[in-house]
């Protein structure tokens, strides 16, 4: 899954891209490498102007390393897709 991260993101069509949002929302275990893949798109992002946005996990476990290591409040993160539209 890792592996599959970090091509997804080095690919053309979102390595181009200024602004992303994440869909984490079916993601039910994260650990230190998925953070620091989040972390490298949110850097790469900065660096040109832009944002990364994250769709909040279902699961409490997830979302309760994300409070640990205070990446939700590091992240722009909304409760659905629809909410980032607006």
């Amino acid at each position: 899954m890792l592996f599959r991260s970090r091509q997804v993101f080095d690919g053309p069509q979102v390595s181009g891209a200024s602004r992303l949002t994440i869909d984490l929302t079916d993601v039910e275990f994260v650990d230190s490498a998925g953070l620091a893949v989040l972390a490298r798109a949110r850097r790469d992002r900065g660096l040109t102007g832009g944002s990364v946005t994250l769709i909040r996990p279902r699961s409490d476990d997830a979302m309760r390393v994300f409070r640990l290591t205070q990446f939700d409040q590091i992240f722009v993160m909304r409760d659905s897709v629809e909410e980032e539209d607006r």
